[in-house]
């Protein structure tokens, strides 16, 4: 049972990610509005939040996706490339989204947090009880 548990929080951390992901820049504007840092906070001009929020987006994915779905049978790599062509592929359609642009360190969180959440799931498999 908990492996079914964590199959529906991985489609459900899909979603949320490909729906935060392309919604127009208003609509972000006023989902975010709440955070607790100045709206466009940047360090040197550099946008840290924003990757921030991709690698993190993609690290709860990467995560709940190796506790769901790998097996010894079913390798981790095939779903580690799907996210990171879901990271290009809505970085890309960023770019014909009103208020948003496609910008490549985007992607570059992306991986990097799919990669962490992945390694993070791996060792809780390894190391602790399966999670079903």
């Amino acid at each position: 049972m908990p492996r079914l548990r964590y199959r529906i929080f991985s489609a459900l951390a899909l979603s949320g990610t490909v729906l935060a992901l392309l919604l127009t820049g208003e609509q972000l504007a006023l989902l975010t509005s709440w955070l607790p840092w100045p709206q466009g906070a940047t360090v040197s001009g550099y946008s840290h939040v924003d990757k921030l929020m991709h690698a993190g987006m993609f690290a709860v994915c990467g995560y709940f996706i190796v506790l769901g779905w790998l097996t010894r049978n079913l390798q981790i790599l095939p779903f580690f490339l799907g996210l990171l062509a879901l990271g290009g592929s809505t970085e890309w359609l960023q770019g014909a989204i009103p208020g948003r642009s496609a910008d490549v360190w985007d992607v570059v969180a992306d991986a990097a947090g799919a990669a962490a959440g992945v390694a993070l799931g791996l060792y809780l498999l390894r190391h602790h009880a399966s999670p079903g």
